[in-house]
């Protein structure tokens, strides 16, 4: 249902797309449809919706024969799809009036900017002196060597192994003991052990 209702406005957006460059011209004219910037983000959108569809009946063409086809594989162009909901910018006149408000008061808004940067490379600096290498302490058990698993930690930490945290506080009682794993939680995201990541964090 979701493939014909994306098809449908798909054509509804190509049909409109030809009858704006027969009207207007392509490029060349004075006021042709690649002269206007929201057209330019309509003929991108357009055109990597047509590119997607045939790189995905190329793609089960290979998986029903089983054969791997040379050439550069164009799958990142499904990326563009969280570029359509941007074609309704050009549809609704005041959403288009208030991203053009949008965009011309950036400019004004620098100043803002570089302060909320000092602010968040303060923090993110502090993080990195307090914390470095501390979101990988797990407590270890002492006769297994492995980590002490606990669900309701896991929970409420947002730890993807489900290791119990240690370092700034002690393990649970029992033969367990502070030790150091090779990754951070959420698969090496969260951390504070360089300022890009720790910038990220902040943020």
């Amino acid at each position: 249902m979701m493939q014909v209702i994306e098809y449908f406005f798909l054509a509804a957006y190509t049909l409109e797309m030809i009858i704006k460059i027969l009207a207007r011209g392509f490029v060349f004219n004075e006021g042709a449809y690649l002269r206007d910037s929201f057209n330019i983000l309509d003929f991108v959108i357009v055109l990597s919706a047509y590119l997607t569809i045939i790189t995905t009946g190329q793609d089960e063409t290979t998986s029903s024969t089983g054969k791997k086809k040379g050439g550069v594989s164009l799958n990142a162009l499904r990326a563009f799809r969280v570029l359509r909901p941007l074609r309704s910018i050009t549809a609704i006149k005041g959403l288009r009036i208030l991203v053009l408000s949008l965009l011309s008061a950036l400019p004004l808004l620098k100043d803002t900017i570089v302060i909320l940067f000092f602010f968040l490379l303060i923090f993110a600096i502090a993080g990195i002196q307090l914390i470095s290498g501390n979101l990988k302490n797990r407590c270890i058990d002492i006769y297994t060597g492995r980590m002490v698993i606990d669900e309701d930690v896991n929970l409420s930490l947002g730890l993807s192994d489900g290791g119990i945290l240690c370092g700034s506080y002690s393990c649970p009682p029992g033969p367990y003991f502070c030790g150091k794993m090779n990754s951070n939680p959420d698969n090496g995201v969260t951390n504070f052990d360089n300022i890009l990541w720790a910038l990220m964090m902040t943020f």
